[in-house]
């Protein structure tokens, strides 16, 4: 595997990632953050069995350096560089030790290549820092998204102001799963969010929009 990366973009996405990484787990592997290279874009995805997220970012090949020889009455040989291809693959590494590291590093984009290790070169600079590789064959299965022709569009704000009005009174007890998340209801001219202990909902219009579909897990 083999690409290049902006660093702000690999770093925002990462940094949502890990949010459903455990810290500790007894299965190890759930500590690592799946990378694959696929198709001029690199998936990076997170899983602790309960939640999943999955983040999708633009990536280019790594340009090779060449040096070619001037005129006959050159004296100095002048490097072009060419735009390299994509080496795609997949690999898992530590998911805070990645974060912690893009945290750090400077420059605007990143080289990375895996072999035996995940090497990253800031762009420009000798500077190369390893994370050691689990096998993609290790990770447990992501799950795929579901396709569907029903899609909507929705303004973020009015979505997280029916979600705090009703999550807020969902159960923490682990014991009455039922009741710790929230009842989503979309349907053609309406959207409704409903929490069972309090028998509170709330319902708005929504726009028919059929662009993408989406699927929160929420609380």
């Amino acid at each position: 595997m083999e690409f290049r990366v902006e660093r702000d973009s690999f770093f925002e996405c990462l940094s949502n990632i890990t949010q459903v990484i455990p810290t500790r787990s007894p299965n190890k592997v759930l500590t690592n953050v799946l990378l694959e290279a696929k198709d001029g874009k690199l998936q990076v995805k997170g899983t602790n069995f309960d939640q999943t997220m999955v983040a999708v970012i633009d990536i280019e090949g790594i340009p090779k350096t060449e040096e070619i020889p001037g005129g006959e009455e050159a004296l100095e040989k002048e490097e072009i560089s060419k735009s390299g291809e994509i080496s795609e693959g997949s690999c898992g590494t530590p998911a805070r030790k990645l974060y912690e590291l893009l945290r750090e590093l400077p420059g605007k984009k990143l080289d990375i290549k895996s072999d035996t290790q995940l090497r990253i070169t800031v762009e420009g600079t000798e500077n190369e820092y390893s994370l050691p590789l689990v096998k993609a064959e290790e990770f447990p299965e992501i799950p795929t998204t579901i396709e569907s022709e029903f899609s909507f569009q929705e303004n973020t704000d009015r979505f997280l102001n029916m979600h705090s009005k009703t999550s807020f009174v969902a159960s923490q007890d682990i014991s009455m799963i039922a009741y710790t998340g929230i009842l989503w209801q979309i349907r053609m001219e309406e959207m409704r969010m409903v929490s069972t202990l309090s028998l509170i909902h709330i319902s708005e219009p929504t726009r028919p929009l059929y662009i993408s579909y989406a699927v929160f897990c929420l609380k």
